[in-house]
């Protein structure tokens, strides 16, 4: 007969055998504004003698939101090469402002803030009337109750959004995102007095005091070590150089590739076909893992390359 502490030990190792591991990396990075035109005012009505949906690119700040009494405007703000890889999520972000002017010591202010529903913002701003407010807004909106900004050339916790990761998220998970695509964001509010914050914008400085983008971020995914397999999701598997990558859908599908630590080492989105050959052999041999997301799901398999 078998003795207790045999069964014991085949019900621990029975379990091994079917043990999930997360494996998650966390990146903080951070994108100035880096074009004169990638940050605006829109007039929302008319202006003077500029007609509603005017867009000043070359204004050296930025009212949030309302530059005289009754004319009010959308402040957009595009970020250019952002890296955030398919997949992620994102657990922290916010948009930094530099104090402009004091000029209002009115508050707090109330600002919405939305993101641009595209997954790749198209920039610069251009002339075009209604360049802010007629690209589609994300669903996510996260509300500013805006302190007032008392120093000028302050870059501080004041002059911060407050956490914008719905809005992030939501931008990133738009088919056709991919690492190093632009992200928008777009400030509004609903007040006729002259109420707002003046930031600096990069026309001023040459950039120095232009906003900035936060974001921090986690990749990984579970990873089935010992137990049930994904099968023909990569082969040859242990592999010398160069890989295949099958889609089991008909949609079109990507991929991302991590190392032993969860550090993404390269990803493509947006393919089509049944397969893919992949060159690693720039890759150190050693455990990776290969994510493939399509439409119907995400499966991961551990890749050896020796």
């Amino acid at each position: 007969m078998k003795s207790k502490l045999y069964n014991r030990i085949a019900l621990i190792f029975a379990a091994l055998l079917m043990l999930t591991f997360s494996i998650t990396a966390q990146t903080t990075i951070n994108i100035k504004v880096s074009e004169a035109d990638d940050d605006v005012e829109e007039f929302v009505g008319v202006y003077e003698t500029n007609p509603d949906g005017f867009m000043d690119i070359g204004s050296s700040d930025l009212e949030l939101c309302t530059q005289n009494e009754n004319n009010q405007q959308a402040v957009g703000v595009i970020f250019r090469n952002v890296q955030i890889p398919v997949g992620a999520t994102v657990t922290n972000a916010y948009v930094q402002f530099t104090c402009d002017d004091n000029d209002n010591v009115e508050g707090p202010l109330s600002i919405d803030i939305h993101g641009f529903k595209e997954a790749n913002t198209s920039a610069p701003f251009t002339a075009d009337l209604f360049g802010v407010t007629s690209r589609p807004a994300t669903t996510a909106t996260v509300n500013w109750q805006c302190p007032v900004w008392e120093v000028v050339d302050e870059r501080g916790p004041l002059e911060a959004t407050p956490d914008i990761k719905s809005i992030i998220q939501e931008i990133i998970g738009i088919s056709g995102w991919a690492s190093g695509n632009n992200l928008g964001v777009k400030f509004t509010n609903s007040e006729t007095l002259k109420i707002h914050r003046e930031a600096e914008a990069f026309e001023d400085n040459n950039g120095t005091g232009a906003a900035e983008l936060f974001v921090t971020f986690t990749t990984g995914t579970q990873v089935n070590e010992i137990g049930e397999k994904v099968t023909n999701l990569v082969y040859p598997n242990p592999a010398e150089g160069r890989i295949i990558i099958s889609n089991s859908s008909s949609e079109r599908f990507g991929y991302a590739i991590y190392n032993i630590t969860g550090q993404l080492v390269t990803s493509r989105t947006n393919l089509k076909g049944s397969t893919i050959e992949v060159d690693l052999s720039n890759l150190a041999r050693g455990t990776y893992f290969v994510n493939v997301t399509n439409a119907d799901k995400t499966e991961t398999q551990k890749l050896i390359l020796k």
